[in-house]
């Protein structure tokens, strides 16, 4: 009986090892040629905007239409994109690529030239990147703007993902989300000025949102960078942060100048977000989420100007927002209906 027990143990545990060496081998088996891959592949840029003050890694990713993530490269695959001749920004003198000897061929919409590069996808990976260096003499803000195309071998295995273009924003302006992060206090809208200049009728922005309550904040986080604006309001600001929690995702950096900073000509260079949810009609009776443009500037460690730059005037501007000669600008016109808060730390 003893021996007949031992036998069955025996088989058991060599049918278990059996079972996990094959399913190892299913695991690890991996195509070494194009010809064995029967899906398509999706390449794309990682995201579609950074900054870039120092060194950037601009990154392709690839993944399967099958296999998603777990997909790998079965040989290096090179991934051509090119320098559109939109860039503001020069390369050799405002910025490099690393490795690289640019070759020129022509763009399709322009005069100039665009320049031509490859990122690399070693085989047994899914992604690849090329690294961006910012040039020594950069004082304002320039951009670049890469454009990606397939690979050339095996063209027929590819589909183009979410990111066929980035940005990049060349700039000494520190982006670091961690720069705003903590509980902030609004004080006043410091842009009046602006609209005294622009002689808009003053009855027309007699009805601000500038009412404060004494324990209205925003707190701003930034954890596992998971960028979110938790609004604790009871004032005007609840008519544009209207929900519990809004995400915030980079944008771009952009040099920005209205009248009331007369004194300072060559503007300030703002970084901005894309909010989530706030209300496109910053309005105590009308809402609608969208997802809109945000802009912040740290003024210093304790003081920070947050811009609400993107919405629909209703409450307030709305008689000149539609007249004939501000009729010509939309909602996206920050220079002239653009709101600035200034904000304190909560220590």
């Amino acid at each position: 009986m003893k021996k007949i027990f031992y036998f069955l143990c025996l088989s058991v545990i060599t049918l278990t090892f059996s079972s996990c060496n094959d399913d190892d081998n299913d695991d690890t088996k991996k195509p070494t040629s194009f010809d064995e891959i029967d899906e398509k592949i999706m390449y794309s840029f990682e995201t579609s905007s950074q900054s870039m003050s120092n060194t950037l890694d601009v990154k392709v990713i690839l993944q399967g239409e099958e296999s998603g993530k777990s997909f790998t490269a079965p040989e290096d695959i090179n991934i051509p994109f090119e320098v559109d001749a939109a860039s503001t920004a020069e390369i050799g003198t405002d910025y490099s690529i690393d490795g690289y000897t640019p070759t020129e061929t022509a763009a399709a919409d322009s005069d100039e030239p665009k320049l031509k590069h490859f990122i690399t996808v070693k085989a047994g990976s899914n992604e690849g990147s090329v690294r961006f260096t910012a040039g020594e003499s950069v004082t304002k803000i320039k951009e670049i703007i890469l454009k990606l195309n397939a690979p050339e071998k095996n063209t027929d295995k590819f589909y183009l993902g979410n990111y066929d273009q980035m940005n990049i924003y060349i700039t000494k302006a520190n982006t670091d989300f961690n720069n705003f992060a903590g509980n902030w206090k609004p004080v006043e809208i410091t842009n009046k000025l602006n609209w005294i200049n622009l002689e808009i009728p003053a009855e027309d922005y007699t009805n601000l949102p500038e009412t404060f309550n004494a324990d209205d904040y925003l707190e701003i986080v930034n954890i596992n960078d998971s960028k979110k604006i938790v609004p604790h309001v009871t004032g005007s600001l609840k008519n544009y942060f209207c929900g519990a929690e809004h995400e915030v995702s980079f944008l771009s950096v952009e040099n920005f100048f209205d009248m009331s900073m007369i004194d300072n000509w060559d503007g300030i260079d703002i970084i901005y977000y894309t909010i989530k949810g706030a209300n496109k009609y910053f309005s105590a009776t009308k809402s609608e989420p969208a997802d809109l443009k945000i802009g912040f500037y740290k003024v210093d460690d304790n003081t920070i100007n947050i811009f609400i730059h993107e919405y629909v005037p209703t409450d307030f501007f709305y008689s000149s927002f539609n007249d004939t000669f501000f009729g010509e600008w939309n909602f996206n016109a920050p220079s002239v209906f653009g709101i600035t808060y200034k904000f304190t730390r909560i220590q």
